[in-house]
C-alpha cells in the first residue's frame, strides 16, 4: 500500500512541476538585473517613507585596523555594485565615525566600471586608488573584496586601475594575481 501511495505522490509531483507556468523562450533577451537577479531580492527588506522598497546589504568598514561587518539600505529597484562600492568608500555615518569606524579607500576614488563573469567581480578603479600603500592599501583591498564577495552570486574580485589589470597585496603584503576571495582576507575580520 505504501509503495502505491509513493508512486501516486511521485506522479502528482511530476505533473505539478510540468505545469509550473514558466514558459521557455526561443530567443535571448536582456534581463533587468534590478528586478530579476537574486542580488536584488535577498536580504532584509523595508519600506522607505517615499514608498520605495529597500534591501539591506553587507559592507565592511574598519575599526582598530580590523574589518567589521556593517549593513546599509539600498533601493531594491535601482541597486547595483557601483552603489555598494560608493557606500564603502563613503565610509561611516557620523555616529559610526564617533565610535572609531573608518574606511581606507581614498574618498576621491571612483569606479570606472564593474563587470561580473562566472561569479567574479572585476572592479576598475580610478588612479586615485593607487595613491595609498602599505597597511592602508591592504585594508582598502580587504574592504572591497569582503564587501563584494559577500553579495549573493559573487565569490571573488579582480582589480583594474584605469583599465589595466593589477595585482593586489594580500594580508601579509605579498602580491596576489588573479581573483581574490573572502577567505584570503578573513584573518583581518574583527568582532
Amino acid at each position: 500500500m505504501m509503495q502505491k501511495f509513493s508512486r501516486v505522490l511521485f506522479i502528482l509531483t511530476l505533473v505539478g512541476l510540468a505545469g509550473c507556468g514558466i514558459a521557455s523562450e526561443e530567443t535571448p533577451h536582456q534581463i533587468n538585473l534590478a528586478q530579476d537577479s537574486p542580488l536584488f531580492i535577498e536580504g532584509e527588506q523595508s519600506d522607505d517613507p517615499d514608498g520605495a522598497e529597500k534591501v539591506a546589504r553587507s559592507i565592511y568598514l574598519l575599526r582598530d585596523n580590523q574589518l567589521i561587518h556593517m549593513t546599509r539600505e539600498f533601493s531594491k529597484d535601482s541597486f547595483d555594485l557601483a552603489e555598494l562600492f560608493d557606500a564603502v568608500a563613503l565610509g561611516p555615518t557620523p555616529a559610526e565615525a564617533a565610535s572609531g569606524f573608518w574606511s581606507a579607500i581614498p574618498p576621491s576614488t571612483s569606479v570606472l566600471g564593474i563587470e561580473v563573469e562566472s561569479r567574479v567581480v572585476a572592479v576598475d578603479l580610478s588612479t586615485n586608488f593607487a595613491s595609498i600603500g602599505g597597511q592602508d592599501e591592504i585594508l582598502a583591498i580587504a574592504q572591497i573584496v569582503l564587501t563584494f564577495a559577500e553579495q549573493p552570486g559573487h565569490d571573488a574580485v579582480t582589480f583594474r586601475i584605469d583599465g589595466v589589470e593589477t595585482n593586489v597585496p594580500g594580508p601579509d603584503g605579498a602580491l596576489i594575481s588573479g581573483p581574490v576571495t573572502f577567505e584570503m582576507f578573513a584573518s583581518l575580520l574583527g568582532s
